[in-house]
């Protein structure tokens, strides 16, 4: 397992700095980075159907006009600031509600009814995934709703053969999910989707089952195992934001022995710290997730905003450069644009582009999973 070794000089961001500087950072990285901005949706042409940019589905298209209108009415929401100074005060309540009761009205129809978690259909498993005792979460980024999250779900399983619970990150249009990365990076906010996410692993990595007693054994209480070999979570753009806030909190209470069996896997990664902490000093494959990897594609924009610009190795333009961040795992990158998950990262993940930075080992542990393959 690559990752960073502990020493006194190297620290996640968010404790060595204090919140206005973070986001004084923060501005600094979105705008110098907005040259790369259209990188996120190319290239545009696909002939994948579940791909995001389809252009013959109906649910891509209804999902694309309900982000555009959401959009809209994101930069409408911007104006309640100068409103408010120039206007009366039931001026700016009336349009404040007018913004609200159409955000949340049509990010019900972009986010649906399905609940927190959605599961794939489970017509690509795998028998011999099936019987290893995996489970496989997914966590979808920004601009996501329920279509778009049971494609990108659909679309893993195909690709690994092992059914997918897609833990939802719903989407309140572009510009409040960019207020929401911010707030999460900087101030380690706890969203609902957090709180899901940590939920579901915890459980899954604490859950038990029985084990039948052998004739020979005397033993009056039945003896148990954990339920799970292996839990494996994907996660994407702010997803994997997510996924380092809900980590911070299983290192704190999970067991290192049921730890061990956690993968984590992200694309497109938008946080600006990653921790794996080490249970040796100095030994840098005692980390706490024996697989951790990040795959990123250099030309698009939630990646040089995020792993990208905060790693502090590697041959990439670095903003973190010589600040000492933590960001653990191995990083794997492609010379190549686009940030959506099934068009950009999985429709190429097995082209042999991503190359581990600074050398190493260059093929990911994730590509052995394929067509349902078991990875020891």
């Amino acid at each position: 397992m690559d990752t960073q070794a502990n020493t006194p000089l190297l620290l996640p961001a968010p404790t060595r700095y204090p919140p206005p500087y973070l986001l004084f950072l923060d501005l600094y990285v979105l705008i110098s980075n907005l040259p790369s901005l259209l990188g996120i949706i190319r290239p545009v042409r696909t002939s994948n159907p579940r791909a995001e940019l389809y252009p013959y589905s109906l649910g891509n298209i209804s999902s694309m006009v309900l982000g555009i209108i959401l959009i809209l009415v994101g930069l409408a929401s911007l104006l309640l600031i100068p409103i408010w100074l120039l206007v009366p005060g039931g001026v700016w309540l009336c349009w404040f509600i007018g913004v609200t009761v159409v955000t949340l009205v049509f990010s019900k129809f972009l986010n649906g009814f399905a609940g927190d978690v959605v599961v794939s259909s489970g017509q690509y498993v795998h028998g011999d995934a099936e019987a290893e005792d995996e489970k496989w979460f997914f966590v979808n980024g920004i601009m996501t709703g329920e279509f778009w999250l049971k494609t990108n779900i659909e679309e893993a399983e195909r690709r690994f053969g092992r059914r997918i619970w897609g833990v939802h990150n719903r989407s309140y249009g572009l510009v409040l999910d960019l207020l929401q990365c911010l707030i999460q990076r900087d101030l380690r906010y706890s969203s609902t989707c957090v709180r899901a996410l940590y939920h579901n692993l915890r459980t899954a990595l604490l859950e038990l089952e029985s084990v039948p007693p052998s004739p020979s054994s005397s033993a009056s209480i039945p003896a148990s195992k954990p339920k799970h070999k292996k839990v494996v979570l994907l996660a994407h753009s702010q997803g994997a934001l997510i996924a380092s806030l809900v980590l911070d909190m299983l290192y704190a209470d999970i067991p290192r022995s049921l730890l061990s069996r956690l993968e984590v896997y992200t694309f497109g990664n938008a946080s600006n710290t990653f921790n794996n902490p080490l249970y040796r000093h100095g030994d840098t494959n005692s980390g706490a997730l024996r697989y951790l990897e990040h795959y990123a594609n250099r030309g698009e924009y939630v990646s040089r905003v995020g792993i990208l610009g905060f790693m502090t190795s590697g041959d990439v333009t670095e903003v973190a450069e010589g600040w000492g961040n933590q960001f653990a795992g191995r990083v794997l990158v492609r010379e190549g644009q686009g940030h959506l998950f099934v068009q950009h990262y999985l429709d190429v993940l097995f082209q042999d582009g991503f190359v581990e930075v600074g050398g190493g080992r260059g093929v990911g542990r994730l590509l052995g999973y394929r067509d349902g393959r078991v990875v020891e």
